[in-house]
């Protein structure tokens, strides 16, 4: 994919005590959530982890959109992974399915189910295309020991790189939030990084109808 910019997408099907109302909320905003970042003009890869094959009813709708790549991974593929690390492996997955991404290609991750406000983060990501020394563009937290995952960039081959060794990692009390920033500074990238006040995206968390703007 000849682009400068890469927007990869992950949802997922199963989540406990789903009943049919959360799951209809849930198609709503993947709808919405994917209409918005399928207006840009860049390709989009994704991946569906945890799919429920005897359920399809209000399955998110990804398969609805134009992915350039989209990969599935079915219900209890993942078991004994907990929600990070199943994330991890589902997106290493679909890296390592795709061979034509250029090492210096910038990946827009972003939660299938969040909706982009505004274009502020995408903006920034496009004003570092030409400078290579730039790794990453994330919204620090904590005193710049974690970051938000559900919308960050990173270079294709850092990005790669990462998900690589997060695979192998068998210790869940650090979340990924955590160790992505754990990476950049162990990997002298963290001075190379972009760090932005906001992200302009809106969130409801671990579907708690808690919306808000980051």
């Amino acid at each position: 994919m000849d682009s400068p910019i890469i927007f990869l997408v992950t949802g997922a099907d199963h989540i406990n005590d789903c009943n049919a109302v959360l799951k209809k909320e849930r198609y709503i905003e993947y709808m919405i959530a994917l209409h918005k970042i399928f207006y840009y003009s860049y390709p989009v890869i994704g991946v569906l982890s945890e799919v429920d094959h005897m359920h399809i009813e209000d399955r998110p709708p990804f398969e609805s959109f134009p992915f350039k790549k989209l990969i599935t991974i079915s219900q209890h593929e993942l078991d004994g992974y907990n929600k990070s690390i199943r994330e991890g492996v589902s997106i290493l997955r679909l890296l390592q399915d795709i061979q034509t991404i250029k090492d210096d290609t910038f990946i827009i991750k972003v939660s299938g189910r969040y909706v982009i406000m505004d274009d502020s983060f995408l903006t920034t990501v496009k004003g570092q295309i030409h400078h290579p020394h730039i790794a990453a563009v994330i919204r620090p937290v904590e005193n710049n020991t974690g970051q938000f995952t559900f919308l960050y960039a990173l270079r294709y081959g850092y990005m790669k790189k990462f998900y690589e060794r997060y695979q192998y990692c068998t210790d869940d009390s650090i979340s990924v939030e955590y160790r992505i920033v754990e990476f950049l500074k162990e990997n002298n990238l963290f001075e190379h990084t972009i760090m932005v006040d906001t992200l302009g995206i809106l969130t409801n968390i671990n579907n708690e109808g808690i919306f808000r703007i980051f």
